[in-house]
């Protein structure tokens, strides 16, 4: 029950640098705001409110979710996501502590006053605060309103004041020192008069915004009915009109210029482009692939990515005159990753990275021509993108073409910032500027029209690895997965050991890669390393369950290593490789060598890398798989070491897995260049392969059969999950894997919430 304070609605709690105001439903650090959904608001009251006692999931549920039937992981979603708004803003504390099979526990001092007691408080500190947070030049207007206070070990007045400092000077570090060019702080104007507001929720998943032409509207795409359609929703109201109700999944809107009809990605009918009027009807088919459209600004053309997959840029554009997709200029633009995004123009598209032959960079080029313009990037503008490692997603142009919008990632937090651009020499004149601090997933950026607005997806995601049963009668998995890894952990690979008793899995902690053995039982699991930042990649066991190797991560300089890992003292040798290596996939099978990725002339090649290889030798690999025509990667070796499972890709729209003898030999086709079929794995009796495919449009594990002893495939692929729906995923990335034994399939599993907000005034 809560206590008389909290029902008064007049109460404000704070800890360390935050303050919980009850009355109005926000979470503040310093004074910026952290956005919360209502219902993950309130899952933080009811722990804050417990003064450190336990709190129950039963009590939880049931203050949060008094009239509705809410199952544990979602409880579980919800705080996730504090955890990590509450880490990455004070990331030497754990404030929130989960107690197995019982609940929650908050473990950090928590002082609670009445809202007068803060007023009388802050209106005998604020002018002595100003004056002292505020030096070094920075200046505030007099009107500007005190930051709240933290209040760790508050006791008298002069905690109070110490408090409203920090919690000032958090503010200045958090949204003003980051506002313009090195070295310089922006006046606090241009943080504060950004509002920023949610325009969607419902505890499902809402993303992917796109703007109306008269900047009026957004249509996104949205789980609320259980499937993923279209809907639409004007910005002053707060509820959304569906758009589309196919039973497949429609997703990626992009409004047209005129505002009379949206395109989107659709998986109906094997899944392509599609175009509805904005007013509702029937959706007709525009291209039979292509992902992520984008309108032109003149209405004329659509530019598209080829794959959902960014292992190569390949950008298509299309009229709307019946005429087939063509492929925008491939002689700079295919076989290296990058983002794309029209020039308000509507001539010319920009590309981040996606240049052949030369780093990453901002390219602007006209679809129909072949100049170019390479943008320069003042010294200052670069020296800030080194100190801060961003690392860029998505792009966006300002309408008048002198900003740039992008989202980037740094650690595990992804935000939305901006670049100023010199609208004539398109060069990067100022920034980075970061304009969302939020501990969520802010991706999806849309500007609208007039510039002064972005509209974008703000997610929180949560992996673990879950084990689900084997049907044997069905060959599909249960409905319902028991979790093998800790709840927060966020793991993100998963491999078996060869007994089918052990799994290793990667989390990310603090800046650093944990490589963790969970074993089927009562025992706990065992942190065996760690390595900075990414370092980990790939873990895979040894055939005799006594050895883990796995890719150690490391910059341009020094290059990728393997590392063999003792499972049972935790001791690691390091096995040097004078080549350049991009994945370990596989033990061969008499465990003297490695298969590794590396390159033969321009393709992704397989390769073999002895476990004694010596740093003088002339040459450590040896090519064991390559084709000039096709990238291959996704190797595994069967069970009986007879067999390999290769997937290939020509051009990143498809892949095809195949089996080749381990002595060498002819390929063997097992499935067709349809679909992204990738990541194989061995069925532990060598007579089926799993595998993940995007058939239907979202990952989901399948079986393909596998005579082993005439060397060719068996009936039909068949599906074997179901993921993709209610904001539950497998999401594809190199580092994800899944592991199969003879009655489970592990794979790590992403829950995901979101909702869209908008953030104003970005133009200033």
């Amino acid at each position: 029950m809560r206590n008389s304070a909290a029902q008064s609605q007049d109460v404000l709690y704070g800890f360390g640098p935050f303050v919980v105001d009850v009355a109005v439903g926000h979470l503040y650090c310093g004074e910026v705001e952290i956005p919360l959904t209502k219902k993950t608001f309130g899952v933080l009251r009811t722990i804050v409110e417990g003064h450190g006692r336990p709190i129950t999931k039963e009590e939880l549920l049931r203050e949060v979710w008094p009239d509705a039937f809410v199952e544990e992981n979602n409880l579980a979603r919800h705080i996730s996501m504090l955890r990590r708004a509450l880490h990455d803003l004070d990331p030497d504390h754990d404030h929130i502590v989960t107690l197995p099979g019982r609940g929650y526990q908050f473990t950090t001092p928590v002082a609670t006053m009445t809202r007068g007691e803060f007023d009388d408080q802050v209106s005998g500190t604020s002018a002595d605060l100003k004056a002292s947070a505020m030096a070094d030049s920075v200046s505030y207007a007099s009107e500007q309103p005190p930051a709240p206070p933290s209040l760790r070990g508050v006791t008298g007045g002069s905690a109070w004041r110490v408090g409203l400092a920090l919690g000032l000077l958090l503010a200045v570090t958090l949204g003003v020192a980051l506002a313009v060019d090195r070295g310089t702080i922006a006046p606090a104007s241009t943080v504060t008069d950004r509002r920023l507001w949610q325009l969607t929720g419902n505890g499902r998943l809402d993303r992917e915004p796109a703007w109306s032409p008269d900047g009026q509207m957004i249509v996104f795409s949205s789980e609320r009915d259980g499937n993923e359609d279209l809907w639409l929703q004007s910005i002053s109201d707060a509820t959304p009109r569906q758009l589309t109700s196919d039973p497949a999944q429609d997703w990626q809107p992009s409004w047209s210029p005129d505002g009379k009809f949206v395109v989107f990605r659709s998986e109906r009918d094997g899944g392509g482009l599609f175009i509805v009027a904005s007013a509702g009807g029937s959706a007709r088919r525009v291209s039979s692939f292509g992902y992520r459209p984008q309108w032109s600004p003149a209405g004329d053309r659509i530019i598209f990515y080829s794959s959902v997959v960014q292992a190569g840029l390949r950008l298509y554009c299309i009229r709307l005159d019946g005429s087939p997709p063509t492929l925008v200029r491939p002689d700079v633009l295919t076989g290296t990753p990058g983002r794309a995004a029209w020039h308000p123009d509507g001539k010319r598209i920009s590309v981040y990275g996606g240049i052949r032959g030369a780093p990453p960079t901002l390219t602007t080029l006209p679809l129909d021509g072949l100049s170019s313009i390479t943008s320069e990037v003042a010294p200052e503008v670069a020296s800030r993108l080194r100190d801060l490692k961003l690392s860029l997603g998505q792009i966006v142009w300002g309408p008048r073409g002198d900003c740039l919008f992008f989202e980037a990632q740094i650690d595990q937090t992804r935000n939305l910032w901006r670049i100023r651009i010199d609208p004539k020499t398109l060069a990067w004149v100022g920034g980075p500027e970061r304009l969302t601090v939020g501990a969520g997933l802010d991706s999806a950026i849309a500007i609208s029209p007039d510039g002064t607005k972005l509209a974008f997806s703000s997610r929180v995601e949560r992996t673990r690895i879950l084990s689900y049963s084997l049907d044997s009668a069905t060959g599909r998995i249960s409905n319902r997965g028991e979790a093998l890894s800790p709840e927060g952990a966020d793991a993100q690979v998963a491999d078996l050991s060869p007994e089918g008793r052990r799994i290793v899995y990667r989390t990310a902690n603090r800046g650093r890669s944990e490589l963790w053995i969970h074993s089927f039982g009562s025992d706990p699991d065992r942190l065996r390393t760690t390595e900075p930042t990414a370092g980990i990649l790939q873990p895979r066991w040894s055939r005799d369950g006594l050895q883990l190797a796995y890719l150690r991560t490391s910059s341009v300089e020094s290059g990728n290593a393997v590392v063999v890992l003792a499972v049972n003292s935790g001791e690691g040798r390091l096995v040097p490789s004078k080549s350049a290596l991009s994945m370990i996939y596989d033990w061969s099978p008499d465990g003297e060598s490695f298969l590794v990725g590396c390159r033969v002339a321009t393709r992704s090649a397989v390769c073999q890398l002895p476990i004694t290889s010596s740093p003088s030798a002339e040459s450590d690999l040896r090519v064991f798989a390559a084709d000039p025509s096709r990238d291959l990667f996704g190797i595994r070796v069967s069970p009986d070491g007879r067999w390999v499972t290769v997937s290939s890709s020509e051009d990143a729209r498809s892949s095809a897995i195949s089996i080749i003898p381990a002595t060498g030999g002819k390929w063997i086709s097992l499935t067709r260049a349809d679909y992204y079929d990738t990541k194989p794995r061995w069925a532990p009796d060598g007579r089926a392969v799993y595998f993940m495919s995007n058939r239907g449009g979202s990952w989901n594990v399948w079986k393909q059969g596998f005579d082993s002893g005439h060397g060719r495939p068996v009936g039909e692929a068949t599906q074997v999950s179901s993921f993709g729906t209610a904001g539950q995923r497998i999401q594809y990335q190199s580092q994800i894997q899944f592991a199969v034994s003879g009655d489970r399939v592990i794979v790590p599993v992403t829950e995901m919430s979101g909702a869209v907000w908008i953030l104003e005034n970005v133009h200033k």
